[in-house]
């Protein structure tokens, strides 16, 4: 069933009673048209008005994201600098560390030279002595040889 029929179920009827005398048929088409034509010429400027409206806010709505666009660009650039800035300070410190270890390493590294130095310059004489004796030992052919 068409939306029209439907609507036409609820169409004005006569009274009920007896006939009236004759008269002119009444115009529906003309007398909605002459009801509504304001409403509608109403609605014309009011859809003017939302149009626009709309492309009012389409214009906004751009200038917005390109706004948004550039501050998350700029947030984007600040956080790159920022990184940049941070991996120095901790390279620095880093290399801070890395040279103090080193310098504690070269000493301990030191002090056992020292240690060494100071043992074999302590043992030196005594080897000397035991490193001489036992090649004269063996150039005179073992102990027999070097009593005459």
């Amino acid at each position: 069933m068409a939306f029209r029929d439907f609507l036409m179920r609820f169409r004005p009827t006569g009274l009920p009673g007896a006939a009236a005398a004759g008269g002119v048929p009444a115009d529906r088409s003309a007398e909605l048209r002459a009801e509504l034509e304001p409403a509608l010429a109403a609605l014309d400027s009011t859809g003017a008005l939302a149009r626009t409206m709309l492309e009012a806010a389409n214009h906004e709505a751009a200038r917005r994201r390109e706004t948004a666009r550039r501050q998350a660009a700029e947030i984007v650039q600040a956080a790159h600098v920022r990184a940049e800035k941070e991996t120095a300070r901790v390279m620095d410190r880093e290399r801070s560390a890395t040279r103090a270890e080193l310098v504690r390493i070269r000493a301990g590294a030191e002090r056992e030279l020292a240690e060494l130095r100071s043992r074999v310059e302590r043992r030196m004489p005594g080897f000397v002595d035991r490193l001489a004796a036992d090649c004269t030992e063996a150039l005179l052919g073992g102990p027999e040889a070097r009593d005459p």
